[in-house]
């Protein structure tokens, strides 16, 4: 039996060349028709698929679900392409409407024709406007309710002069005066009632209080209150009075002026003497002088004081400024080495104070302290080896009686320094007032 897979040799597996050859059905070329076999069924089924999409989106051809779902919401037996109103001049009708009314109403006229369906609206003007209640108009003010008259709640009208009737507005009297002699005179004027006659003979002013003038009965004398003043100084009529008539005949009518520029006064003045502590222009007396208080030396504590020398340590230490020496110290105020207050009073306080080498690097402090806290203090920087340095201030203070004042010092730098010469002077200057 002939082989029937010649490219076989044996029993290997090996392919040969003669795989190739066209008269065999061999395994690498129905593998080939297999491939092509199925590229050829995905392109048809590629193709196909296409066409069945595009007739599924024709929808011409189909029925979308959009058209199912509107034509699910037709009801059976509704007609088609009927017209139907749902918004008429943008306000939404209540339901879908076929018919469209047009009314007419005061002075608008409607007309249509049945043929070519044409609508007229017509203004017809005043003449065909039917009556509009007072009511509807809102613009007639209060005025157009009311009646004309002069009643209550009228409307008064004026009359063929243009004037209102007297009803409405009462005759005004206007009262005139006038100047008679005699009574005759008064009786014989054309008066109205409030008028006033004003009589020379009598001295008297009349008014009427009726309507009649030629009555006496209706002329009304006006009283006039009597003066409480009957006489001045024992005097009637027209008074003219003297110094004497009022007890001032030593009283010389001179002006202020020339009263108070430059008076002598003679013998010996006085006047009140006032509070210790008042602060103004009025005259001040001996008295008020005095009780001030006389200002004496004894006012004017002052003391000069000097130390001896002393070795500053190195910082931080501080030493008080030894007082050696009392140049003057009235009302003994050194005590040691502080000086107590004798007086209270505004005080100048000067110190100057010398120290030798003190290096530029290093700082000399001077303080001043009341009642053991500080009240003011001072520094300087050192002017160097070889040199000496100077520090001295002047200040102004407050003190009070008994206040303890003490001085302090000393510097900065890691070595010992000579301090010396130490000048201190308080003077008082004096008091608050």
């Amino acid at each position: 039996m002939a082989n029937p897979y010649p490219w076989k040799h044996g029993n290997t597996s090996e392919n040969t060349a003669a795989e190739l050859d066209p008269r065999y059905e061999t395994p690498l070329g129905a593998q080939e028709k297999a491939d092509k076999a199925e590229q050829n069924a995905k392109t048809y089924t590629y193709a196909l698929d296409d066409r069945f999409k595009a007739h599924a989106a024709d929808q011409t051809v189909h029925v979308t679900q959009t058209d199912h779902n509107k034509l699910d919401g037709i009801e059976w037996g509704a007609e088609v392409n009927q017209n139907a109103y749902t918004v008429i001049n943008g306000i939404p009708a209540n339901a879908p409407m076929t018919e469209l009314k047009i009314l007419q109403g005061i002075g608008i006229r409607v007309t249509q024709d049945p043929d070519d369906r044409a609508i007229t609206i017509t203004a017809t003007g005043p003449v065909d406007i039917d009556p509009i209640p007072l009511s509807k108009v809102y613009d007639a003010g209060n005025s157009a309710y009311l009646n004309a008259g002069t009643a209550a709640g009228n409307v008064p009208v004026l009359d063929e002069n243009g004037k209102l009737d007297a009803v409405v507005v009462p005759a005004i009297a206007v009262t005139d005066t006038f100047l008679v002699a005699t009574q005759a005179d008064m009786l014989a004027l054309v008066a109205q009632t409030g008028d006033v006659a004003v009589r020379t003979d009598l001295s008297k002013s009349y008014i009427l209080k009726g309507t009649d003038p030629t009555v006496l009965a209706n002329w009304q004398e006006l009283l006039t209150p009597m003066s409480p003043v009957q006489s001045v100084a024992g005097k009637t009529g027209v008074v003219t009075l003297t110094k004497a008539d009022v007890g001032l005949s030593n009283v010389t009518n001179e002006s202020k002026a020339t009263m108070f520029t430059s008076p002598a006064l003679t013998g010996t003045p006085t006047a009140p003497t006032a509070a210790a502590a008042t602060n103004n222009t009025q005259v001040a007396t001996t008295g008020f002088v005095k009780q001030q208080g006389y200002l004496t030396w004894a006012d004017f504590p002052f003391t000069y004081l000097r130390s001896g020398l002393l070795t500053l340590p190195a910082s931080p230490a501080v030493l008080d400024v030894p007082i050696t020496a009392v140049v003057e110290d009235s009302y003994s105020m050194r005590s040691g080495n502080t000086v107590v207050v004798p007086l209270d009073g505004w005080y100048s306080i000067n110190i100057l104070a010398t120290v030798q080498d003190l290096p530029a690097t290093n700082r000399l402090d001077l303080t001043i302290n009341q009642n053991g806290t500080m009240l003011t203090s001072r520094q300087v920087v050192g002017f160097g080896a070889g040199a000496v340095t100077f520090l001295g201030f002047e200040e102004q203070r407050y003190l009070a009686a008994t206040d303890v004042i003490t001085f302090k010092t000393s510097q900065s730098g890691t070595g010992t320094y000579s301090l010396y010469n130490v000048h201190i002077r308080l003077t008082r200057l004096g008091r608050r007032p």
